[in-house]
């Protein structure tokens, strides 16, 4: 009689163990994040302070979000329709591929030239 009694305890506490980690799994599957990460976005930020960039994906509550960490360790969020914000939608997913190219990639744009303009053309003469 004690050996069923002390088999049956063992096999209810096996299986309300098992309940638990299922029920446990069930709860972590199905969280959902309450609210966005960025509230505000800034619309740019000066290119030498930037250390690394994280893109988060569309969620059904939020839009994209560009996750920018200073050289302060301070994060900040970028408009990702911003100018900047899409260079580096374009640029930041090549430097995981070459490391190489995050100095490229951090560096302010370029200013297009007008062909055929020069300095001289705008001195007083």
């Amino acid at each position: 009689m004690v050996l069923k009694t002390g088999l049956a305890t063992l096999l209810l506490l096996f299986l309300q163990g098992l309940w638990t980690q299922w029920t446990e799994r069930g709860v972590c599957a199905t969280a959902v994040p309450v609210r966005c990460v960025c509230v505000r976005e800034l619309q740019s930020v000066r290119w030498r302070d930037i250390t690394h960039v994280a893109i988060v994906p569309d969620t059904p509550l939020c839009r994209r979000h560009l996750i920018i960490t200073l050289k302060s360790k301070t994060k900040v969020c970028l408009n990702p329709n911003s100018e900047q914000g899409n260079r580096l939608q374009d640029c930041w997913p090549k430097v995981k591929r070459a490391k190489a190219r995050k100095t490229a990639c951090l560096r302010p744009a370029k200013p297009n030239k007008a062909k055929g303009t020069s300095r001289q053309d705008y001195t007083a003469q």
